[in-house]
């Protein structure tokens, strides 16, 4: 069968899974892709396994530049298909969806920008989703003024940006706790008391719910016209809640959150790949986030048999998607490896990816 040829265009490459997304294109039996990658780190890990490597604006202190950027490379290289790997990037589709259609019409994009995706725009928008068709157990508040948060002396609180992706500018409120510290490097993950946070300056909205102390779960969820069509459930066995990644997954079958999921998959006729954030606390579950994006670990689902990225791809263009095989219980734990970089164009000889041990 001749294959196709796909000139594909993959946004914020820096993550620590892409080698196992890029590999997994590399192989496919259907198409020939030339694999483009833009992020806004001119050392952006694993930049040496593209076809292609382009520095971009930062979409957020910089949207106007990011928009002619995107415009320019897209037209210029003839991409086909764009796949981001960003909230920020996300929100710039949707915002400019109407122009993209007109401009571009040809382009494909890993979810649909003609329906009414708002929900994904902040987590505002989206608790009022959950709340208002009874997703989430849970109350929370809107706050835009921080002397309207109520000291309370036994329960933690969670205060987080609206706008905010990835375990970034978070604040766990513990009364208990005399001097902050902060708990994730670089993210502003900080442990608080109220002292604390009465003297900082709100400079957006933010979200103040409870403290969630459970169960983990990232879920990947391939649909079409708000039918899923592919759902894994992976239980996070890093006990540190707040990583935006996990070092390792336990493929898990739940009814009640693949439910939840369905629900909302069909509630927003959602075609695409999707990610989602859960908690499970004393039997009840919580969808915490959910992004129109592949997650940062999406490749962790291919060692259990689901190619989420390529199957999307399979789906866009009309190609028959195979049944992923059962991997109920199967532990991914993968570690960091080295592999030999073939691309003549870069410096670096070696490139790092990740290994399933249970492999080994």
């Amino acid at each position: 069968m001749k294959k196709k040829k796909l000139n594909i265009l993959i946004s914020s490459i820096g993550g620590l899974f892409i080698y196992d997304v890029i590999e997994s294109l590399r192989k496919s039996k259907e198409f020939e892709f030339r694999i483009f990658g833009i992020d806004k780190d001119i050392s952006a890990y694993n930049k040496s396994l593209f076809d292609v490597f382009l520095q971009s604006p930062d979409v957020n202190k910089k949207g106007n530049q990011y928009k002619k950027f995107f415009f320019k490379i897209i037209q210029k290289f003839k991409i086909n298909f764009f796949l981001p790997f960003s909230d920020a990037e996300v929100n710039f589709i949707i915002k400019n969806n109407k122009q993209i259609i007109k401009k571009l019409p040809e382009l494909k994009i890993s979810f649909d920008i003609i329906k009414n995706n708002n929900i994904f725009i902040n987590k505002e928008k989206f608790y009022l989703f959950c709340k208002n068709n009874k997703i989430n157990s849970f109350n929370y508040e809107v706050i835009s003024n921080i002397k309207k948060i109520k000291k309370t002396s036994n329960k933690k609180l969670i205060l987080k940006k609206s706008l905010s992706s990835g375990s970034r500018n978070i604040f766990l409120i513990d009364e208990k706790i005399k001097k902050p510290y902060e708990i994730l490097e670089k993210r502003k993950t900080l442990v608080v008391n109220f002292n604390f946070i009465k003297k900082q300056k709100l400079n957006s909205r933010y979200i103040l719910m409870p403290y969630l102390n459970g169960n983990a779960y990232d879920v990947d969820c391939l649909s079409q016209n708000g039918k899923v069509i592919k759902i894994l459930v992976r239980k996070r066995m890093l006990l540190n809640e707040f990583m935006y990644y996990s070092s390792g997954h336990k493929i898990i079958k739940n009814k009640g959150i693949e439910k939840k999921i369905q629900k909302i998959i069909k509630l927003i006729k959602f075609s695409g790949l999707s990610n989602f954030d859960v908690i499970k606390v004393n039997n009840k579950i919580n969808i915490i986030d959910m992004a129109a994006r592949p997650s940062g670990s999406v490749s962790v689902g291919k060692f259990a048999g689901y190619n989420f990225v390529l199957d999307l791809i399979k789906l866009t263009y009309k190609f028959k998607i195979k049944k992923s095989k059962n991997s109920i219980n199967k532990i991914i734990k993968p570690f960091l490896m080295f592999k030999k970089c073939y691309n003549v164009k870069r410096i670096e000889k070696y490139v790092p990816y990740y290994l399933d041990q249970n492999k080994l």
